[in-house]
């Protein structure tokens, strides 16, 4: 069973083949360094990559690559946090931006101070629905 969603919408080969090629490798890692100022970095960059995206693939492609990028902590907060799906204490995150206010409240600290440059930066994110939770 896949705790990535309940509904996984197909795309054409041609179309998922294409937006591995243009879009995967571009992906940076996360997850060895998990402070609240790498995440915030990283998500920027992320936000920058995907956007062009959402148009033509669905969000649940995009999730998928997104969290093939994992690697350490990040990867074993996210196999648990999958762990907790599946035992019915955790809903499921089924697009990109249900990981990222998930992430977001995970990885920053309520109490985290930002600064004016990554107040700037974050007020320029794309915001759509209630990604920042």
């Amino acid at each position: 069973m896949s705790t990535y969603s309940t509904y996984s919408p197909r795309l054409h080969k041609h179309d998922s083949h294409e937006l591995h090629h243009t879009f995967h490798s571009d992906i940076p890692f996360f997850g060895e360094d998990i402070g609240p100022l790498s995440f915030i970095d990283w998500m920027w960059d992320i936000e920058n990559l995907v956007q062009p995206f959402f148009y033509r693939y669905s969000q649940y492609d995009i999730l998928r690559h997104v969290i093939s990028r994992f690697v350490g902590r990040a990867c074993e907060w996210w196999h648990q946090r999958q762990f907790q799906v599946e035992k019915g204490k955790a809903s499921c995150i089924n697009t990109f931006y249900k990981l990222k206010a998930c992430m977001w409240k995970h990885f920053v600290p309520s109490s985290y101070r930002i600064t004016r440059e990554q107040q700037s930066r974050l007020e320029n994110f794309i915001d759509i629905g209630d990604a920042f939770i």
